[in-house]
């Protein structure tokens, strides 16, 4: 009787022991897929993320193929994890396509598209040592980045002056 019991414990103990490494494993591969945080939070900004729209708050991570939006008076601070700075302004739109930041294999790529609004950008380490490799799309040019500082501002139909009469 009492090898049995011995028995059943030692089950319960290796099965809590494989539940743990599960966990883990599926924690660390959501870890390996967030490539930045939000760090700043005015008004209402959002992540949206596979067509679910999700309220920006301080420490959201941030995906590849994310896209993060603010209304008419959001504002919106994300760093990635190669240290680059994207600060949205009010009514603003901007997806992250690719972000790959593998420095031991030496593999970088930043593609951001503006659809609109302001975006000021704050090259990271990706930049620096890859210049070639960060790229930004916006409805009328893709903006190659070569310096450290940027601003792009993009503005809608309806926010342009009438330019008839």
């Amino acid at each position: 009787m009492v090898a049995i019991t011995i028995k059943n414990q030692m089950m319960v103990l290796l099965g809590i022991l494989l539940i743990g490494l599960f966990m883990h494993t599926s924690i660390a591969s959501a870890d390996e897929r967030v490539i930045g945080t939000v760090k700043s939070v005015k008004d209402h900004a959002f992540i949206i993320r596979e067509d679910k729209r999700i309220k920006c708050q301080i420490g959201n991570a941030i995906f590849q193929h994310d896209a993060l939006e603010t209304d008419e008076s959001g504002a919106l601070g994300v760093t990635l994890k190669d240290n680059t700075r994207l600060s949205l302004g009010p009514k603003s739109y901007l997806t992250v396509n690719e972000f790959i930041f593998n420095p031991k294999q030496e593999q970088y790529s930043l593609v951001t598209e503006m659809i609109r609004g302001t975006l000021v950008y704050l090259s990271g380490i990706i930049a620096k040592l890859s210049p070639e490799s960060v790229s930004i799309k916006t409805p009328t040019a893709t903006v190659g980045i070569r310096g450290t500082r940027l601003v792009i501002r993009i503005d809608h139909e309806e926010d342009r002056p009438n330019q008839e009469g």
